[in-house]
């Protein structure tokens, strides 16, 4: 499917991004401390940069509650917030509601993922080779910013965890099945996440980029539509 259709939808949209937080608007953020302490100061920099403020506070409120919230089910506010994401896989929504945290930054890869591809293909549709380079940046900047690919590989896989029936039901677009394209994301995912090693965390997302297109220059990348 279509990276974020993340959607993160959350995980796609068009790239607003956001550089104007008033002063002290997040100093009551504490997801944001989580970010900063776990993945360091640039990776939540870029949550601030991509990410709106508003969508932030429903990340915090989630965040807030995240001890009350288990396999057997939410309250009923974290539930309305999680309803309005209903672009999302269960899966996504599951994890979201158990790490907010990583969601929020997963949002914000997907954002920076997104205004590259948007340089390079401005024309990008579903199946072609922006698409490809578009999955395959989010999972690598994924795995930067989180020094894991394992991390990045459990939110991209929850992306396109659907069942045979809803690919069944999506029927066809561009010329191939919803089972081909979730093929074609699933092969580009991992080929972003070799882009990256846990140890590189001062990688650029130039390089990143760099890697990418090689990899597409050296035809590793599934590419449906041509």
């Amino acid at each position: 499917m279509g990276l974020l259709a993340l959607a993160f939808m959350m995980f796609i949209s068009t790239i607003i991004p956001n550089t104007a937080f008033a002063s002290g608007q997040t100093s009551n953020l504490s997801i944001i401390d989580s970010i900063r302490e776990e993945y360091g100061d640039n990776v939540a920099d870029s949550v601030l940069k991509y990410v709106s403020y508003d969508e932030i506070l429903k990340f915090q409120e989630i965040y807030d509650s995240r001890d009350s919230i288990s396999t057997y089910g939410i309250s009923e506010s974290i539930g309305n917030i999680l309803d309005e994401l209903d672009t999302l896989t269960d899966t996504e929504l599951f994890l979201i509601g158990m790490y907010p945290g990583q969601a929020l930054t997963v949002r914000s890869c997907a954002k920076e993922a997104d205004e590259y591809t948007n340089d390079y293909y401005p024309r990008w549709r579903d199946g072609d080779e922006g698409n490809a380079y578009r999955h395959a940046m989010w999972n690598a900047i994924m795995t930067r910013n989180f020094a894991s690919a394992s991390k990045a590989k459990m939110w991209a896989d929850a992306h396109e965890d659907f069942t045979d029936a809803e690919l069944r039901a999506a029927g066809s677009w561009n010329g191939f099945t919803a089972f081909e394209h979730t093929e074609m994301d699933l092969h580009n995912n991992a080929k972003g996440r070799e882009c990256a090693r846990w140890y590189e965390f001062w990688v650029s997302t130039d390089t990143l980029s760099d890697k990418v297109m090689e990899k597409i220059d050296n035809r590793e990348m599934m590419i449906l539509v041509r």
